[in-house]
């Protein structure tokens, strides 16, 4: 071998043996498993923004139970499939009972403003606010502006009608003083606006007007006879 050829083959030797050198210093220094948990988070913080979001959608003309069951469900599957912490679960669980319960009764303060009065629509709403156990007073104190809404359209008419049909003679001026009361009286302001209460309420008082006018000529014409 002449001296040029030992020569070039040490010096390939060499830099074959540094570039053995250099790859196992680098796959040494590199973790592996880093990147990978990179990724993870990375997958991790997509999901969460995702959940963040849907709560952050959530509007009060379009809130519904199903609405509210399809992302619980949709949260848990992401705990299930580890995308999630069970404590950001829980977070985001306690989120959307907070966020969907908030417009919920938003939601049932607008339907009853509605004319007539959606009470089907109002319980299946209430219905599922009492399972998630909001606050029990507020969701009472829907329920009584319901029943309210039931006697003063149907019940008191009622009784405006029985009254009424007595004869003059039969007057009883502290049942009519009542009845006066409760007919000109609106108790929640959601229903001063419902065409159905409002009519209620001028036929019930005009009944009773009619009911005091005959009485009046009554005993105006007892009057006369008596001190003929």
């Amino acid at each position: 071998m002449t001296d040029n050829k030992r020569t070039l083959y040490f010096m390939l030797s060499a830099l074959g043996i540094a570039a053995v050198i250099a790859l196992y210093t680098w796959l040494s220094g590199t973790d592996f498993s880093s990147t990978s948990e990179q990724t993870t988070v990375t997958a991790g913080e997509e999901v969460a923004q995702t959940i963040k979001n849907q709560i952050k959608a959530l509007e009060v003309h379009s809130i519904t139970p199903q609405q509210y069951n399809n992302l619980r469900t949709e949260i848990i599957g992401y705990y299930q499939q580890q995308d999630i912490t069970e404590d950001l679960k829980d977070t985001y669980l306690s989120q959307l009972n907070d966020t969907y319960t908030e417009l919920s009764f938003a939601k049932v303060q607008d339907l009853l403003l509605q004319d007539p009065l959606p009470e089907e629509d109002i319980q299946k709403i209430l219905a599922h606010l009492t399972t998630l156990k909001a606050d029990k007073n507020k969701i009472a104190e829907v329920k009584r502006k319901i029943q309210w809404y039931h006697y003063f359209t149907q019940t008191l008419p009622t009784k405006v009608d029985t009254f009424i049909e007595k004869p003059s003679s039969e007057f009883n001026t502290e049942e009519y003083d009542k009845l006066q009361e409760e007919v000109s009286e609106l108790k929640y302001t959601e229903f001063e606006v419902s065409a159905t209460v409002k009519q209620a309420q001028e036929n019930n008082l005009q009944k009773l007007k009619e009911a005091y006018d005959h009485y009046r000529l009554y005993k105006e014409r007892m009057y006369d006879i008596y001190n003929d």
